[in-house]
């Protein structure tokens, strides 16, 4: 892989699989609220339905992929079918039993076929489906090996550290701010050139930069943009704005595929992630305000056949 100009290594492209997962995250519930078909469904319903389960395969493979090799961007995908599954049980149940027996099946196959694994650099861990099998346990248990318990024990003692001098401690209004490198800082530095900065996870990050009276305001805000999103879907599915509900619990969805990544991983602190998110942020703003104003719901969500 080719490496920027003038940097010590630092690789032009790279994949990290918890950012690949927050996405897959998004293209499943895009799939299972039915947002593929916007507008009427082609008269050759075979062919789409067809090539939706083509989408739903290649999803299996890259879900398997980052599943054995990253814990919470498997959590975040679970977690935001789960969202949907709870809100949209009939759209949910025509789609999420099948995908998840094939990808039991994958796993399953793959475990009896004994099938060869790929070592991830830098990591301790396999690509192979007995990896996914024990990352999935270790979710629930804990466990896994020393590999997977031992990150687990270096994160627990982290974010107890932040605690104990923010809510309990001598930074409890003020944070250390956002110079300081808080790995060095608190003494869970683990990288040679001192690259990580910041716990893997935003909240106790926040937390820990800003304080207690900054933590309230991020959760204050993450609070009233779920509640208003969650209260634009069912406004929507009451007044019979199918495309407007749809589009609310996708955002909905996503958005918290994004938070339950970014409380195990550091990713919300760069731009991978950041930018990202706070565009699907923006987007669930202006599904809320659809959801109100009805003159902007006809222009900017048409009826089949209308122009915008």
């Amino acid at each position: 892989m080719p490496a920027l100009p003038g940097t010590d290594g630092v690789l032009l492209f790279t994949f990290k699989s918890g950012d690949a997962a927050v996405h897959l995250a998004g293209v499943a519930t895009f799939l299972v609220v039915g947002l593929q078909h916007f507008d009427k469904p082609s008269p050759r319903g075979g062919r789409t339905h067809a090539l939706e389960w083509m989408v739903w395969a290649l999803w299996l493979v890259g879900f398997v992929l980052v599943a054995a090799t990253n814990r919470g961007g498997a959590l975040a995908s679970i977690v935001a079918l789960f969202i949907v599954a709870v809100l949209r049980p009939a759209a949910a149940r025509r789609k999420i039993p099948v995908v998840a027996v094939l990808a039991g099946a994958m796993i399953l196959l793959g475990s009896v076929a004994n099938t060869a694994s790929l070592n991830i650099v830098d990591r301790d861990r396999e690509m192979s489906p007995q990896q996914v099998v024990t990352n999935l346990k270790s979710i629930v248990s804990g466990g896994g090996g020393e590999a997977l318990e031992g990150s687990r024990r270096w994160r627990l003692a982290w974010w107890t550290r932040i605690e104990e001098y923010t809510i309990f401690g001598d930074f409890f209004w003020t944070g250390k701010g956002f110079g300081v490198n808080l790995a060095d800082d608190d003494g869970f530095q683990v990288t040679r050139d001192h690259s990580l900065r910041s716990p893997h996870n935003a909240h106790l990050m926040l937390l820990a930069r800003t304080g207690v009276p900054g933590e309230i305001l991020w959760l204050a805000l993450q609070g009233a943009f779920g509640f208003a999103l969650l209260g634009a879907y069912r406004r929507a599915r009451r007044e019979r704005q199918e495309r407007v509900a749809q589009l609310s619990l996708w955002i909905l969805a996503y958005w918290i595929a994004f938070l339950v990544n970014a409380s195990f991983d550091v990713y919300l602190e760069g731009p991978q992630g950041d930018i990202w998110f706070w565009s699907v942020f923006g987007v669930g703003i202006v599904i809320t305000q659809l959801s109100r104003d009805e003159t902007k719901r006809v222009v900017l969500v048409p009826h089949v056949g209308e122009r915008a």
